[in-house]
């Protein structure tokens, strides 16, 4: 904890005993809670795959590349079949057409 008092227009501060080990136990629970949240299940390969394969191409169909935009679509449109989600099957379709708008 610090205290402060004010002397005319200088201010002083006085540090009490202990809030440095206080700091480092502060610092060390936040890191502790974020390395918990660090930890996990790696995500599955058709999701990587089909979040990639969609990034592609969207960004081969904004660069004009039809065929390879087309070609990327679809097989992120297949790994995305792998999961048997019609939602995310849904989205992704969208974004192809949020692309091409």
């Amino acid at each position: 904890m610090t205290t402060a008092t004010a002397i005319g227009p200088v201010r002083q501060c006085r540090t009490t005993r202990g809030s440095a080990a206080r700091r480092g136990g502060m610092a060390a629970l936040v890191v502790a809670q974020l390395g918990a949240c660090a930890g996990g299940p790696p995500p599955p390969d058709w999701q990587l795959n089909a979040h990639a394969g969609l990034e592609r191409s969207v960004a081969a169909y904004l660069e004009g590349d039809s065929r390879v935009a087309t070609l990327e679509f679809e097989r992120a449109r297949a790994e995305l079949a792998r999961s048997a989600r019609i939602d995310l099957l849904a989205r992704a379709e969208l974004t192809r057409c949020a692309a091409r708008v």
